[in-house]
């Protein structure tokens, strides 16, 4: 990421954006070093790195399209990393209990809740991280890797349950 963050600061015009690019450059650089580092430590022979892909593409785009599209680009990762499990979730309220009136009265305050546990334990963790740390991007990056995980389970128990369940299910849906 650092060489994303450099490419996308060598072309912005802004120079308080361009000021945050080369200081997550900087953050970014500083992490792969210190990754770098304790693999050496444990024997890991590195391989040499140029500027990948996606820096060269971004900083293309920047200069043809203007920062904001390259922007908008590289935090698509991060977009999914928040709808994917939001999404299993919704399967798994959907595996738990089938219907399709469960937008008003008591499964609307049922689906809230789940939502709030759902998203405790990423918002905990990240918390807890930054203030053990002091680091912002690696607490929100270990945040976001706890909500894809636990959409993975989300989403394996909901395929499992509707494997097992799957034409009582349908049946249940077609009679509401």
């Amino acid at each position: 990421m650092a060489g994303v963050y450099q490419a996308l600061a060598e072309v912005a015009s802004d120079p308080g954006l361009k000021r945050r690019l080369k200081t997550l450059a900087v953050t970014e650089k500083r992490h792969a070093e210190a990754w770098a580092e304790l693999l050496v430590a444990c024997g890991v022979e590195l391989p040499n790195r140029r500027p990948g892909f996606t820096a060269r593409f971004l900083a293309g785009l920047a200069r043809v399209a203007g920062i904001g599209p390259a922007l908008a680009l590289a935090a698509i990762p991060l977009a999914f990393a928040v709808w994917w499990p939001m999404h299993a979730l919704g399967l798994a309220m959907y595996a738990a209990f089938p219907s399709r009136v469960d937008v008003r009265g008591p499964m609307a305050m049922l689906r809230v809740f789940a939502t709030m546990l759902y998203l405790a334990p990423p918002i905990l963790a990240s918390a807890v991280i930054a203030i053990l740390t002091h680091n912002a991007i690696g607490a929100v990056a270990a945040g976001l890797a706890l909500l894809v995980l636990q959409g993975l389970g989300f989403f394996e128990i909901s395929v499992r349950r509707i494997r097992e369940n799957g034409a009582a299910l349908s049946t249940l849906e077609r009679a509401a």
